[in-house]
């Protein structure tokens, strides 16, 4: 067997058959072609054989950094853009270990939105977006923080006991009030 890239420059030593074979392909993303022609025992070149082959060794890159909306006490939604289709995940804690995820969403979309549930009211989290496109490249965002919204004070005022005592200085237009 003998390869090459552009059916021009064929590798130089022939390589033994087999069902398969290892040859460095041109440097950098897009449409490669490779090209091989075999050997028969009586050494006899086929017609050369081809097939294409995106390659793409370049992970997404984020175009809308990650935001949160719908902010609550125990939820939020995180969402982000990438410049190719992707995948969407997020991790996220209390701190940059995260120590939680989101299951990954395996569709590959350029608008990412991903919704995280079960947080605590008025506290901090630290969050992380990843992306992981067809060919297995994966974006990860820098670290980001959000702080989900406290939890309502409900308690209305205790009643307070008031005091009046006219001012002695001026006892037509003052009040004194102590509580």
């Amino acid at each position: 067997m003998r390869f090459s890239n552009d059916n021009i420059d064929w590798t130089a030593a022939p390589v033994a058959y087999a069902v398969s074979a290892s040859y460095n392909l041109i440097a950098g993303d897009g449409t490669k072609y490779v090209y091989v022609k075999f050997k028969d025992s009586l050494e006899n070149w086929s017609s050369a054989f081809f097939d294409d082959i995106i390659l793409d060794q370049t992970a997404p890159t984020i175009t809308v950094p990650p935001s949160v909306s719908e902010l609550t006490q125990t939820s939020a939604k995180i969402n982000w853009t990438t410049n190719e289709a992707s995948s969407s995940q997020v991790e996220y804690g209390l701190d940059i270990a995260y120590g939680s995820s989101t299951n990954l969403d395996a569709n590959l979309v350029f608008s990412h939105s991903v919704s995280l549930s079960g947080l605590t009211a008025n506290q901090t989290y630290h969050y992380r977006v990843k992306s992981k496109d067809d060919a297995n490249n994966e974006k990860v965002s820098e670290d980001y923080t959000f702080q989900t919204s406290a939890v309502p004070d409900t308690v209305a005022p205790a009643a307070i006991a008031l005091q009046v005592a006219n001012d002695s200085n001026n006892p037509e237009t003052a009040v004194i009030l102590t509580w």
